[in-house]
């Protein structure tokens, strides 16, 4: 598993030694989670045998999930002996440091199973067993911290937590999956409760939430385990719901 991550360093590390200013890829599936990436500058052709391996780093542990790029460093999950861990590289796959999350998933396909998301000098990581933190990007002091499941009681599915979570404006949203806590949203500076949906009262499942600008609302979309939800993200109002 951790050798996937290695292509990932490798593939974004030639971009930004190519391009010399690469794009950075601050949360899941880029810009606004659509997988689109507004890049130039790119290779035409790729040689027969693949890119240059340029380095590698070994001792991430095993994982899942992608990394994030930023002009600097680069960040990815990993879990090591039952714990998730964020790591901070720079660009030429130098370590700098990690810091502990939580516990890990470790039951079916054990390791990490999500992507950070990194807002100005914060970065916010969610480990297998429902730990969510906020980490100062420079040194990876932990700023403030809360579990899904101990917090709002929240159930693991099959698999692990596997949401990257998203942020709006100061806020961040996470999806405990209880009866009565659905989706949370939390102040992104001190986790604090800005809110709480019930949503369709059901566990989580493997999904990143995407948000739907429109004129006179934002809306926050996330699949529960057998329901779309369609959230306001002023308030946590249910504003409808796919079976």
């Amino acid at each position: 598993m951790k050798h996937l991550a290695f292509c990932f360093f490798i593939t974004f590390a030639l971009f930004y030694t190519v391009t010399g200013t690469g794009q950075e890829v601050l949360q899941w599936s880029g810009p606004d989670r659509s997988g689109v990436f507004y890049e130039s500058g790119l290779l035409k052709s790729w040689p027969a045998t693949g890119p240059d391996l340029l380095w590698e780093f070994d001792g991430l542990g095993n994982g899942y999930g992608s990394p994030v790029i930023t002009k600097k460093n680069i960040f990815i999950n990993g879990e090591i002996d039952t714990v998730s861990y964020l790591f901070a590289l720079d660009l030429s796959g130098k370590y700098l440091w990690k810091s502990k999350i939580g516990k890990e998933w470790i039951q079916s396909y054990p390791g990490s199973r999500t992507t950070p998301t990194i807002v100005d000098d914060l970065v916010y990581v969610t480990a297998g067993l429902g730990q969510v933190a906020c980490l100062d990007i420079n040194t990876g002091k932990e700023r403030w911290t809360v579990n899904m499941m101990t917090d709002f009681h929240g159930a693991a599915p099959r698999f692990g937590f596997s949401e990257s979570v998203l942020v709006n404006g100061n806020v961040v949203y996470c999806s405990p999956g209880s009866p009565d806590t659905n989706v949370v949203a939390l102040d992104r500076f001190t986790g604090n409760i800005v809110w709480i949906s019930k949503g369709a009262g059901e566990m989580t499942s493997y999904c990143s939430p995407m948000l739907i600008r429109l004129p006179q609302r934002n809306i926050l979309v996330t699949f529960s385990k057998t329901t779309l939800l369609g959230i306001d993200t002023k308030d946590g109002k249910l504003l409808w719901s796919y079976k």
